[in-house]
């Protein structure tokens, strides 16, 4: 069930400050979500092989990850989400960017907040998102894509024949 978060956004309108409240729904990922999540997920593995002292600190926390050649592995993925808070350290910018995306919230407005209130965003996000079972089933689905694709690549061969 999504998660409904009331927001105060200040903007300055002819020197004034003017202070509105929205609301915000947070729902699980969409597509469009997802895919910008793996492109600012690339970001960050660009960012991480530059910088070898954040590299060296990120490869500790994440020591569990066995392929870190994959740009896009899942796992760095779900291991990005799950540790938010060594990115708010380390990386302040991509935590934002992250749960900006995440949230669907533009980044301007989530760094207007109270850091209280992107705490609260941050947990709906997650209860919203079982991160780890998104990751899980992108895999499958690759997986049968890759099957099925081996599975064609196999018959060509033994039939000689392209298959529409």
């Amino acid at each position: 069930m999504p998660t409904n978060i009331s927001l105060k956004i200040k903007e300055n309108h002819g020197g004034e400050e003017v202070v509105t409240t929205r609301q915000f729904t947070i729902e699980d990922i969409s597509l469009d979500q997802f895919n910008q999540l793996m492109v600012a997920t690339k970001d960050i593995i660009h960012q991480l092989k530059d910088d070898h002292a954040l590299k060296a600190v990120i490869d500790n926390i994440f020591s569990g990850i066995e392929d870190e050649n994959n740009e896009l592995a899942m796992d760095l993925v779900n291991h990005l989400v799950n540790s938010f808070e060594t990115l708010a350290v380390s990386m302040p910018e991509q935590a934002t960017r992250l749960l900006s995306i995440l949230s669907g919230i533009d980044a301007n407005v989530l760094k207007g907040q109270k850091l209280m209130t992107v705490l609260d965003v941050y947990d709906a996000v997650i209860e919203e998102n079982d991160v780890e079972r998104l990751m899980t089933r992108v895999k499958k689905s690759l997986a049968l894509t890759a099957a099925k694709i081996n599975f064609q690549n196999f018959m060509k061969k033994v039939t000689g024949k392209t298959s529409a």
